[in-house]
């Protein structure tokens, strides 16, 4: 009996994924990491390509212990919330590392120039954070605002600090460190329910909101074959996915490679410098890099997996990026923040297949359902939910969308459109919400945006949003960021959509210099569409 093969059962309509068990009882993460971090103390973890700085596991927990002490001194107890706003710095990794150890519960956040103001205040008097970790100095002002106004105490701690009235991280990082043996990680009663970390959702279409995550979950996404790895990622130190990244590296004896800033170019030569092996990339980067001349001169044979995240990668752009990567695979991997990372792994079938992005990972389960609740079979395109054998914990101090989130046999349903086959290989289409009903027909915004990105020279990034018409409904518009100094031209784009577009439809094209993203570098289609709509009325006064 194949005890890795994924289960169909056609009554329920339910695919199962292998089952597995949950090796680590009721251990915290910070006692988890701290066991297996202690074997190999020598073990080099985390690589800072810009700054030069290395980290072996014992100097990553002698800061960690420093770190967790220097909050215990400072009145920081077990449960209480720290926001981390934070680039990718050397010591991003022992800052992190001592929350976990501390039991204080992690919230990164990623601050952008489109950060809404209204919604952070929102957010943080949720929270109510007893302490802040900073390295964005441009946003420093408006989080002291933010403080003021809903009333809250919470200290910013910069490292190397010279603002006026902030404070200096690395004394934490430095003075407080204790013997090994004198130092216990946080325990906890139940990991399926104790907080570890509070995530931002993506905010594409929306406000954000505040997802709960569990020691449980963290952990049971370290389950898999990663041990030894040499890492990179593009993603943010705001994004679910990297504080997951980060973990696995710390258990599976990994190392991370990083930059706090970078250009493409500099990732690529980071690649070959460091001679990574697995990288998590954006397919917007992606772009980038296949676009980059750098990307021919360097070596990536050391390169086993690449997995694209966030959003979809088409089958063009992987096999373009494929060529450069001979000794290794490149991969659309599907993940939900919501429900703890990722959902799928990788498929057994060959070559790059439209949709692709896994099948169903051990341990999950999916269904697939219709607009009307109505479960689906193979190959019937409708709304994917997944469970898992780890307890949702749904979102922060809401139940009510917790509740409206699951079905009453405790699927979360995703908000993706998308099917499986009968082998359990999940194909994602888009989000519900980035379909368009145009003329009888559902038009996908996002092929338009691949379309564009593929085809037309001279584009830096692409966001297609549905706008209101008197004639057609909703009908899809293109703000395009062009790259410096070229200049595009409307019916081009247009008549290039119209070519490799399954069916003609109308539309505009809007330029601007750049446009509000959110706290995971996806556009905030929202926002984008107010500025449209903006710009036609301004355009129509004229």
């Amino acid at each position: 009996m194949d005890t890795n093969k994924i289960k169909f059962d056609p009554i329920n309509k339910i695919w199962s994924g292998p089952t597995v068990t949950y090796p680590y009882g009721n251990q915290s993460v910070g006692e988890i990491v701290f066991k297996c971090m202690m074997q190999n103390l020598d073990h080099v973890c985390q690589i800072s390509d810009d700054s030069g700085e290395t980290y072996t596991n014992e100097r990553a927990l002698r800061e960690a212990i420093s770190f967790a002490n220097a909050l215990k001194v400072k009145g920081i107890e077990k449960g209480d919330k720290i926001i981390i706003l934070m680039h990718n710095y050397h010591y991003l990794l022992p800052t992190w590392l001592g929350c976990a150890v501390a039991g204080v519960i992690l919230c990164p956040f990623y601050f952008t120039d489109s950060s809404v103001k209204a919604e952070l205040c929102e957010l943080i008097d949720q929270i109510k954070p007893k302490l802040m970790i900073n390295s964005y100095l441009d946003a420093v002002e408006m989080f002291r605002s933010v403080f003021d106004q809903i009333n809250i105490e919470c200290p910013i701690y910069i490292y190397e600090n010279q603002l006026p009235g902030c404070f200096d991280l690395k004394p934490l990082l430095e003075n407080y460190f204790v013997n090994y043996q004198e130092f216990q990680p946080i325990k906890i009663r139940d990991p399926e329910t104790e907080l570890f970390v509070i995530v931002l959702s993506s905010s594409t279409t929306g406000k954000p909101k505040l997802i709960n995550g569990t020691h449980a979950q963290l952990l049971s996404q370290t389950l898999g074959p990663f041990s030894n790895f040499v890492f990179a990622s593009t993603m943010q130190p705001g994004w679910h996915s990297e504080l997951i990244l980060l973990f696995i590296i710390l258990i599976k004896s990994c190392t991370r490679v990083i930059r706090a800033h970078y250009t493409i170019d500099e990732f690529l030569m980071m690649l070959e410098k460091h001679k990574v092996q697995f990288i998590y990339i954006k397919p917007k980067d992606i772009f980038q890099m296949i676009k980059s001349d750098v990307i021919h001169k360097v070596n990536l044979d050391n390169i086993k997996i690449i997995g694209s995240i966030g959003e979809h990668m088409s089958v063009k752009m992987a096999s373009e990026l494929q060529k450069y990567v001979p000794n290794g695979i490149v991969l659309s991997c599907y993940g939900i923040s919501d429900v703890g990372g990722a959902l799928t792994e990788r498929s057994e079938l060959t070559g790059f297949v439209h949709q692709l992005v896994g099948k169903v990972r051990k341990g999950f389960d999916f269904i697939v359902i219709d607009h009307e609740g109505n479960r689906l079979g193979p190959n019937k395109v409708g709304e994917l939910g997944v469970r898992t054998s780890i307890k949702f914990p749904g979102y922060y101090r809401n139940e009510k969308l917790t509740q409206e989130s699951m079905t009453p046999d405790g699927f979360f349903l995703t908000g993706d459109l998308g099917y499986l086959d009968e082998d359990g290989n999940v194909f994602l289409i888009e989000r519900k919400k980035f379909n368009i009903p145009y003329q009888g027909k559902l038009l996908n915004q996002g092929d338009v945006e691949r379309i564009v990105l593929e085809n037309v020279k001279g584009i830096s990034a692409v966001c297609v949003v549905d706008v209101e018409s008197d004639q057609h409904g909703m009908i899809p518009y293109i703000a395009v960021i062009p790259e410096k100094g070229v200049s595009l031209s409307e019916s081009i784009i247009i008549e290039t959509v119209m070519k490799h577009h399954p069916f003609e439809f109308e539309t505009k094209v809007f330029f601007f210099n750049s446009l509000p993203m959110t706290i995971s570098a996806k556009f905030k289609k929202h926002l984008v569409r107010a500025m449209i709509m903006k710009k036609m009325n301004d355009e129509s006064q004229k």
